[in-house]
């Protein structure tokens, strides 16, 4: 029995040091960065991608209550704010484990020079925060001189 949770736990510290280095080592200078304002305990998983109309960022925040939520456009970047409470504890609870992460966090997601971030529209639903940023026109337009 010790040598299958000593597995386990092994296991588990790997997962995360593997996790903590991707983060670490593979993460673009400009890209996600944490508000120095904001004592962030975790950090969301995020994915950004471009579509035909534009760029959707993704943001995995589970647990977070929509009214904890906050989405800020700064010139080209956007902020997520957040804070995922922890579930209340009952008399006699006690933990074995805890790895769902609990507190504030905030996050900024730069954006391409092409995203209109005036136009951008954000969506919550099954613990998904989806931000869709629209491309500038790119139409040519004629202008007068006085």
């Amino acid at each position: 029995m010790w040598k299958h949770d000593l597995r386990d736990t092994l296991r588990v510290l790997y997962e995360r040091l593997n996790r903590l280095l991707e983060e670490t080592l593979l993460r673009e200078p400009e890209g996600l960065a944490v508000d120095p304002d904001v004592e962030s305990r975790w950090e969301p998983p995020v994915d950004v991608y471009e579509t035909a109309d534009g760029y959707v960022i993704e943001a995995e925040v589970a647990g977070v209550d929509r009214a904890d939520l906050e989405v800020r456009v700064e010139g080209h970047q956007v902020w997520i704010h957040g804070t995922r409470r922890l579930a209340p504890t009952r008399e006699g609870q006690e933990y074995y484990r805890i790895e769902i992460p609990a507190g504030p966090f905030a996050c900024r997601v730069p954006l391409p020079e092409a995203a209109d971030p005036d136009r951008l529209e954000a969506t919550y639903r099954d613990g998904i925060l989806v931000l869709r940023v629209p491309r500038r026109s790119s139409a040519a337009r004629e202008v007068p001189i006085e």
